[in-house]
């Protein structure tokens, strides 16, 4: 049960023993009027009158909120900024947005600027991509992201379909570590589309291309896993172990190779010297601060006067103010 309805119930519930009670106390109206002075339930009837009509107003508030949740197909609604959502912060769990920013890396300057209400990364990387590419007709070289941006598909389809090259390492999957601290690795034999055990068994084709999230998958499973030495380090299940792979493992694997070569391992160093410069230095002059509009657009409008703010203290620190302000004086705006 949602914490909602939880809540609703609740006050439901209360409703009804102050209902009850109020019955039990109750009196005609014409009688309560007459006998006003004599009668002692009068004071409670009024108060009971005043919590049923609180709580009546609670839950007509709580129905418009699911209302609200159900509409926008939210889990979590911040009644003092409903566009915001629910997000992991140092301080809890908080309604925020999520800043997304793209970082020169020549001048750290910000080249765009966006606040999102997904609490996560995963989805943002062409987002992030598209938005330098509209706001500034710029497609870079390459393209440095941590591993919260480590969405495969989305690194394969930017590869593939423009001149940038990503530089972003993959998180690693608990479940293959736990696999080789047992000494449990599995070979994929491309020809028989098949995997091996290192005892010998073999994990057949079960199903093609089951989807799960944004990603599809065919699944293997073992025949016979029974008598095997390593089962219970390796599976609970009593039909065999199962194992995934993505559709598009082959480029996966070629991209992992790349991300180990000494290359790709100075630019994942380097991209904490880069981004993270913007995001210091706005911190050392706000201190750490919230916004202080509420709604998606003001907050974003805000976030761009941070940005713009930063932008315009990193061109003093690099070029000459005096000769900034001849530019300036000499620029001549053209109608596009």
């Amino acid at each position: 049960m949602s914490i909602w309805k939880q809540k609703i119930q609740a006050y439901n519930e209360k409703l009804d023993e102050y209902l009850e009670e109020f019955k039990k106390t109750d009196t005609v109206e014409g009688l309560i009027e007459e006998f006003a002075d004599s009668f002692e339930g009068v004071e409670i009837n009024k108060a009971l009158i005043d919590k049923i009509a609180g709580l009546q107003e609670q839950v007509s508030r709580l129905e418009s909120q699911k209302t609200q949740l159900e509409d926008a197909g939210k889990n979590y609604l911040a009644p003092n900024d409903p566009d915001a959502n629910l997000m992991r912060s140092r301080d809890g769990k908080i309604p925020a947005y999520n800043g997304q920013t793209i970082v020169d890396k020549k001048n750290r300057m910000l080249l765009t600027a966006e606040l999102t209400t997904d609490p996560n990364d995963i989805n943002e990387l062409k987002n992030n991509l598209d938005d330098l590419k509209e706001q500034l007709d710029i497609e870079p070289k390459t393209l440095e992201a941590d591993k919260g941006y480590a969405n495969t598909k989305e690194i394969k389809e930017i590869e593939e379909n423009s001149d940038t090259e990503c530089f972003i390492p993959l998180p690693v999957n608990s479940k293959k570590e736990e696999d080789k601290k047992a000494g449990i690795e599995f070979t994929y034999d491309k020809e028989k589309d098949e995997y091996q055990c290192p005892q010998g068994k073999t994990l057949k084709l079960k199903a093609k291309s089951v989807k799960q999230g944004n990603k599809y998958y065919d699944v293997y499973q073992g025949a016979d896993c029974s008598g095997c030495p390593l089962k219970t380090k390796c599976t609970k299940s009593t039909k065999g172990r199962i194992l995934k792979r993505n559709l598009i493992q082959d480029w996966i694997d070629k991209y992992k190779q790349r991300m180990q070569e000494d290359r790709s391992k100075e630019k994942i160093k380097e991209r904490k010297t880069i981004v993270e410069h913007p995001y210091g230095t706005i911190k050392w002059m706000m201190g750490k601060f919230h916004f202080l509009l509420t709604g998606k657009e003001k907050a974003q409008i805000e976030f761009d006067l941070y940005a713009t703010a930063y932008n315009l203290k990193r061109l003093i620190n690099i070029d000459n103010m005096a000769l900034l302000l001849q530019k300036a004086e000499n620029y001549t705006w053209k109608r596009v």
